[in-house]
């Protein structure tokens, strides 16, 4: 049965699929637009490029499992993909508090409290 629940698993699991490949695929230039950075600036540090491309990675594997239980490949019952949205949204939110508590919080962090 195809419900909101759903439907939110699978607007989820396509957004973040393709951030997660822009991220793997072109970090310079998505983090570049999103710090206000010269992407040659960050081209020029290797380690967080890998750290941003493991990133991506991570946030495949969310979209992946969003995908999964979002009931287009198979049934899912409804307490386990309410399980799975609030994992994903209990990792999202201790993701957020840890950048904000490193980055500061601000205008900038917003994007992150996107739930």
């Amino acid at each position: 049965m195809f419900n909101l629940l759903s439907s939110s698993l699978l607007y989820h699991s396509l957004f973040t699929g393709v951030f997660s490949m822009c991220l793997v695929l072109i970090p310079a230039k998505v983090i570049g637009q999103a710090k206000e950075k010269n992407e040659q600036t960050i081209k020029s540090n290797p380690k967080e490029l890998m750290i941003y491309r493991i990133c991506g990675l991570w946030v495949f594997f969310g979209a992946l499992v969003s995908f999964y239980v979002s009931n287009i490949l198979v049934a899912t019952p409804l307490s386990f993909q309410q399980f799975v949205a609030s994992a994903l949204a209990f990792v999202h939110l201790i993701e957020a508090y840890v950048k904000g508590s490193t980055l500061g919080f601000g205008i900038k962090q917003a994007g992150n409290l996107h739930l």
